[in-house]
């Protein structure tokens, strides 16, 4: 999965999770960019079942190594 590239123009992944663990929310112009970006999509989605932080990191590096 592309995500662990720097892409400055997506949401950065903490702060998917802390909108997935319910901590905080996302601005406007963010909720925007994943209805636009299969890549934050992809990440929220991994954020949205992972029991951690570390899961998540965990899980979208073994999506990583499998796409390449």
């Amino acid at each position: 999965m592309p995500y662990f590239l720097p892409h400055y123009d997506h949401i950065p992944l903490h702060r998917l999770w802390t909108f997935a663990t319910l901590q905080d929310d996302l601005s406007l112009p963010e909720h925007a960019h994943i209805l636009d970006c299969e890549e934050c999509r992809s990440a929220l989605r991994a954020c949205l079942k992972g029991d951690n932080f570390g899961g998540v990191l965990k899980g979208l590096r073994e999506e990583s190594d499998k796409a390449s």
